[in-house]
């Protein structure tokens, strides 16, 4: 379940960066200039930290470190969820009781 909202997540992300390189490449080639080309060529690197979990998830999805890593980040989301709405409450009484 939590792997498949993952790759939703990075499918988005990728998506949008992708976009992103494709309107730059658009606008280099009928502006005739070479700069917004090169600047979508750096938008596209950004890509790659997106795509290679995706990869390494796909290509080893059986392997121990990868399974536990899931767990690992699931229970991470869920604590910092946790703790968030006792830091988030607590700003909100501190704002009130300053005004």
């Amino acid at each position: 379940m939590y792997t498949q909202n993952l790759w939703s997540f990075l499918d988005v992300t990728f998506s949008a960066i992708f976009g992103i390189y494709l309107i730059l490449r658009i606008h280099g080639w009928r502006t005739g200039t070479i700069e917004p080309a090169q600047q979508a060529m750096d938008v596209l690197a950004m890509g790659a930290p997106v795509l290679v979990p995706r990869l390494a998830f796909n290509l080893m999805s059986e392997n121990m470190l990868f399974v536990s890593l899931r767990a690992m980040m699931r229970d991470f989301t869920v604590l910092t969820a946790l703790a968030g709405k006792p830091c988030v409450s607590l700003g909100v009484a501190l704002t009130d009781y300053n005004n």
